[in-house]
């Protein structure tokens, strides 16, 4: 259950990303942002359990389905913000 909600959250992440990172030029500071918020949703997806394995594999899948959705769409998007394209 949690690699499905993993999956979700990570496929929705994206533009909550670019919000955060609206003021950000660097692309190493944009990519380290976006790598926290990954490990935060992984953490907080795992927040009863806290067992190491769990939550690496819960950060892993958030970050894959959000670099995924990120590269295949929303880099292209109509929606994104001129300030971060």
């Amino acid at each position: 259950m949690t690699e499905t909600i993993s999956l979700i959250l990570g496929a929705i992440l994206p533009p909550f990303i670019d919000f955060l990172t609206k003021k950000v030029t660097n692309s190493n500071v944009r990519y380290g942002i976006s790598l926290l918020a990954c490990i935060l949703v992984g953490v907080a997806i795992n927040f009863q359990k806290l067992s190491a394995g769990e939550i690496l594999e819960s950060v892993g899948l958030v970050f894959v389905s959000a670099q995924t959705i990120y590269k295949t769409y929303w880099s292209t998007s109509e929606f994104r913000s001129e300030e971060n394209k």
